[in-house]
C-alpha cells in the first residue's frame, strides 16, 4: 500500500510551503504522532524521558522545515544534518524504552518501522541536496522556496477585533 501522509487533511497543511511535499518531513511528522501516543501515559519517573522523546521527534520535522526556508544549500544540508542528529537521539531513547518495556510491542514495531523510513528518506534528501551542491546546480542566490502567492487585503473587513474573542474564528 502506498504511503499516505496522515496530516494531509489538517487546516494548516494547505498553508504550508513546499516542504510539506518532502517525504522525509511527512514521515517525521507521522513519527512524532506515534511517539506522542506512545509516551503520553509514561507516568511519574518517566516524564523527563517522555519530554526528551517528544522534543527529539519534533526537532526532526522542525529542522527539515527550517532547512527548506534557508536560501543557501549549505544551510539546507546543515539543518537536515541537525534533523538527522535529533532522529538518532530519538532512536537511542526508543531503544531505552524497548529495554525497559515502556512501549507495548505493537506500538514499538510501528515506531521502529517509521523510524527506519524517516532515516532512509532523510538520508536520501541529504544525498540529493549534496549532489546538487557538488554538481554546481545551486548557488547562494538559489532558493528552495516556490514563488510566493500574492496577498490581498480585504478592505471591507474590520480587523480591529481580530482575535479579541475566545470563541471560534472563521479565518481557517
Amino acid at each position: 500500500m502506498p504511503y499516505e501522509y496522515g496530516g494531509r487533511n489538517t487546516a494548516m497543511f494547505a498553508r504550508l510551503p513546499g516542504f510539506k511535499n518532502i517525504i522525509a518531513w511527512q514521515q517525521s511528522s507521522d513519527l512524532s504522532l506515534l511517539i506522542e501516543n506512545a509516551v503520553k501515559d509514561f507516568g511519574a519517573g518517566w516524564w523527563k524521558l517522555a519530554d526528551q522523546m517528544r522534543t527529539a521527534a519534533w526537532s526532526v520535522g522542525g529542522n527539515i522545515a527550517e532547512s527548506y526556508g534557508r536560501s543557501s544549500i549549505g544551510d539546507y544540508v546543515r539543518f537536515c544534518e541537525i534533523a538527522r542528529g535529533s532522529l538518532h537521539e530519538l532512536g537511542s531513547y526508543i531503544q531505552d524504552c524497548e529495554r525497559a518495556g515502556r512501549i507495548d510491542s505493537s506500538q514499538l514495531r510501528e515506531i521502529i518501522n517509521r523510524y527506519g523510513q524517516v532515516t532512509y528518506f532523510l538520508d536520501k534528501l541529504i544525498q540529493g541536496i549534496q549532489k546538487r551542491k557538488y554538481d554546481g546546480d545551486w548557488n547562494r542566490s538559489s532558493s528552495i522556496k516556490e514563488t510566493p502567492p500574492e496577498y490581498a487585503v480585504d478592505d471591507t473587513q474590520d480587523w480591529s477585533t481580530w482575535g479579541a474573542t475566545d470563541g471560534p474564528h472563521d479565518f481557517l
